[in-house]
């Protein structure tokens, strides 16, 4: 990257910052104080702290995405059962 190039690009860094401070729905210091609750709440999840399961499995959003998941789950399987059909008026051996 030129020099141009790269004042281009920490200009364009500085006006984001400047307009997200602006814009922001939140004081700083409460927004990095729930960003880094997120981040330990996360974090005790994957390394296997978290709460358990609930009574009915899964957590919500994963049950509410199961019925997608299914939908999209099959489109993909007819898709691939589709393409290893010839073509209507088609031949495999051309």
């Amino acid at each position: 990257m030129n020099r141009q190039g790269a004042f281009w690009f920490l200009a364009g860094v500085g006006c984001g910052a400047l307009v997200g401070m602006l814009y922001a729905p939140l004081p700083g210091t409460r927004a990095r104080a729930m960003a880094a609750a997120k981040a330990k709440q996360s974090r005790r999840l994957f390394q296997g702290g978290g709460s358990p399961p609930q009574a009915g499995g899964a957590p919500e959003p994963a049950r509410e995405a199961e019925p997608a998941a299914d939908r999209i789950g099959e489109r993909i399987h007819r898709g691939l059962e589709a393409s290893r059909r010839p073509a209507p008026g088609r031949d495999r051996r051309e």
